[in-house]
């Protein structure tokens, strides 16, 4: 029998594939029983349970199942007086504007009209409020925080 090169490396081809498709099929079987193994619950003796409590190492920056810790306010007393000026007035706003809507959807003028006095009355309290906190910055000395 004659072997050529041609049909040598036919051969080693194609042996190479039966090989390739051995280690495909065994990888596939093992990451099957470890599939069936993981559903499995293990014992509270078992070592690997023990460790699966224990996700974060000693002395690590990261917290499992825990919320990160509130961030410290660094705003000064003035920044925060500001703020808490606008949020109130931007809360107040919008339930004025929810109740408005309320109004027009009913037909109701005198309510509307309520809500309008509402309104201004608050855009007058904000606006002093502003002010007073200008002055205020003013008279300190202190700058770059005026709105």
């Amino acid at each position: 029998m004659r072997v050529t090169v041609k049909s040598f490396f036919v051969v080693c081809i194609l042996a190479a594939v039966a090989v390739f498709a051995g280690a495909v099929r065994a990888q596939d079987e093992a990451a099957q029983d470890a599939a069936a193994v993981e559903n499995q619950p293990l014992d509270e003796g078992h070592p690997q349970h023990q460790r699966a409590l224990k996700k974060i190492r000693t002395g690590s920056m990261l917290r499992a199942n825990e919320p990160f810790e509130e961030a410290p306010d660094l705003r000064g007393d003035f920044e925060k007086r500001r703020d808490q000026q606008v949020n109130l007035h931007y809360t107040r706003i919008a339930q004025l504007d929810v109740i408005a809507e309320l109004a027009i959807a009913s037909n109701n003028t005198t309510l509307l009209a309520r809500v309008d006095e509402v309104r201004r009355r608050e855009r007058e309290r904000f606006r002093l409020a502003m002010e007073k906190l200008r002055i205020i910055l003013r008279a300190t000395g202190l700058k770059g925080l005026e709105q």
